[in-house]
């Protein structure tokens, strides 16, 4: 697997309970299954519908644990965030 995307109404915290541990749970199966010899770039994007003020990098990459990522051996890490107030979460 090369890619995968996951869709919350939820923001990931950096302790997580109930639905937001499920969610980094998730996250983490899915980062375990990156072929990470395929490709040396982690690209990762974070959509929101409502402007607020949060670090997108500890969202996408410290809340989740440093090591969700022991396996990939990427060279460059890219990462987005976009505020968008017609997002359709449940799209």
């Amino acid at each position: 697997m090369n890619h995968f995307k996951i869709r919350s109404t939820i923001r990931l915290p950096f302790t997580p309970r109930n639905e937001a541990l499920e969610l980094k749970k998730e996250i983490r199966r899915a980062l375990s299954q990156l072929n990470a010899k395929e490709h040396k770039i982690l690209y990762a994007y974070f959509a929101a519908c409502r402007r607020e003020f949060f670090d997108v990098e500890n969202v996408l990459f410290y809340n989740l644990g440093s090591g969700s990522f022991n396996k990939l051996s990427v060279e460059e890490l890219c990462f987005e965030l976009k505020h968008d107030p017609q997002l359709d979460e449940y799209e």
